[in-house]
Order: structure tokens, then C-alpha cells, then sequence
């Protein structure tokens, strides 16, 4: 028998339970021209701008159809909370992306490096999402969500990512990615810090004593292993509950967990 556990409107704090006949799938949707939602940045944070022209010099927002790399190449303004490290600094951004907008993943080496003034890496990290909105008018926004890897600051950043949020000003961008996008007559400006992360862990029980005792469902049997799962004889029922943990830092909001 298939059940169905729904729970659209459920904001989740560090965990709940939940129980049902089912077995648990998460399901996410595809990928949209939409921001994913990172806002304004928290500290430590920095504020930056590409600019092509001196004094900056930067190349900017640039997307190269070939490669399918895209690529943000910026000058720090300001630093907060990055203890004694001071500006110009610089804000590197690497990660691939499809025609559609779809991020196919990162780059060899560091997606995202932060560094001070004298060089200094202040933080690394590998870009896990990213979202775009092309708007009406000639500022086109973008957005990634990146997991610290290194750097002098990073316990600064605890069980949190790093967010990132940039408007390009006189923006090429077009809506999708068919084109290479060309940074020479845009401004790229933007804000990276701290935003809570996400994660969500789904544990499967069952229990054939009417919920006295739980077992881990979540194994394969495979005929050797046969005493490492309960046992019911026919017309015996069984009970299953999930566990559905908030294992980040930030609330889980339309929580969808599935019997397939």
C-alpha cells in the first residue's frame, strides 16, 4: 500500500519527526530563471566592483559559450568583519553553466577565491547553486550559493555559505546562456558573505511490534543479510516513520517528502 506524507507548509527548525506507511524521496524542481534567494549577504562580508575600464580594469561578468565557463572578475571596496584585512582586495568567481541556465558544476581548482589587499586568501569555496534574472530594463541580476573550502576566514563562517549577490549594470545578458556574454561597457557589482546553509537528512524506520522497537529501513536485502531485518509473517502489517532532520543552519520551508 502506497501513502503519501505532505507537508507543503512545513518550516523545519534543527529536526522533526515525522511517521507514515511510505518511504522517503525528496524532489526538487528544475532549474529556472529565478534568483535562488540570497539576498543581502551577512558578515564577514565584501563589497565589490568590476569595472573595464581604469582605474579598475577588471574583465567583470564575462560567459564564454565555448567552455561554458562563467566567470566574475572584481575589485573589493570593502571589507567587514575580515579582521586587519583591507581593500582593494579581489573577488574571483568561476562556475559552469548550460545554455539553459542549469549550473553544471565548478571549475578545476577553487570556484571562488577572496583576497585582501596584499594578496591574502581570505576565503575559498565551490559554487553548489546559481540563479539569474534577466529584467526589463539594463540591469540583470545573478546570484550563487558556495561551500567554503579554505582560507584564513573561513571559521568565521561556521555551519553557514557563502552568498553572493550581483547586479551588472548595462548587461548584455539576454536571458539565457547561447551567447558569450561581453563585460566591455557593463559595471558588475555585488556583495559576498555569510548565508545560513542547507541541508536536509531523511531517516527511514520500521517497526513490527506496533512502534515498541524501530530498525534502520534504509538497507538492501540481498538474502545474506537476511537477520539484519525484521521479519512479518503474511498477514502481518508493519509500521514505517521517517525522520526528517534540518542538518544546516537556515529553516527548511514546503518540505515534500514522497512514497514512490
Amino acid at each position: 500500500m502506497l501513502a503519501k506524507l505532505l507537508a507543503r507548509s512545513l518550516t523545519l527548525g534543527r529536526s522533526a519527526v515525522v511517521a507514515a506507511l511510505a518511504t522517503a524521496g525528496l524532489h526538487a524542481g528544475p532549474a529556472q530563471a529565478e534568483l535562488i534567494g540570497i539576498g543581502n549577504p551577512g558578515a564577514p562580508s565584501a563589497v565589490f566592483r568590476g569595472i573595464p575600464n581604469p582605474p579598475f580594469s577588471d574583465t567583470g561578468i564575462s560567459y564564454d559559450v565555448g567552455s561554458s565557463v562563467l566567470g566574475i572578475d572584481t575589485t573589493v571596496l570593502a571589507f567587514t568583519g575580515f579582521g586587519a584585512a583591507q581593500p582593494p582586495g579581489t573577488v574571483e568567481i568561476q562556475a559552469q553553466v548550460a545554455s539553459d541556465g542549469t549550473l553544471l558544476g565548478g571549475v578545476p581548482g577553487d570556484d571562488v577565491v577572496v583576497r585582501d589587499s596584499a594578496g591574502n586568501v581570505l576565503l575559498t569555496g565551490e559554487v553548489i547553486a546559481f540563479g539569474f534574472r534577466d529584467s526589463p530594463g539594463t540591469i540583470d541580476d545573478f546570484d550563487f550559493r558556495v561551500s567554503p573550502t579554505g582560507g584564513s576566514a573561513i571559521g568565521s563562517y561556521g555551519t553557514d555559505d557563502i552568498g553572493i549577490s550581483v547586479a551588472v549594470e548595462n548587461s548584455s545578458f539576454s536571458g539565457t546562456f547561447d551567447n558569450s556574454i561581453n563585460s566591455a561597457v557593463s559595471i558588475t557589482k555585488g556583495t559576498l558573505g555569510t548565508t545560513p546553509s542547507v541541508c536536509i537528512d531523511v531517516e527511514k524506520e520500521v517497526s513490527i511490534d506496533g512502534g515498541v522497537t524501530w530498525a534502520d529501513a534504509d538497507g538492501l536485502f540481498d538474502g545474506s543479510n537476511q537477520n539484519a531485518f525484521p521479519v512479518v509473517a503474511a498477514p502481518g502489517s508493519a509500521l514505517y516513520r521517517m525522520t526528517v532532520t534540518n542538518c544546516g543552519s537556515g529553516a527548511l520551508v514546503n518540505v515534500d517528502v514522497t512514497d514512490d
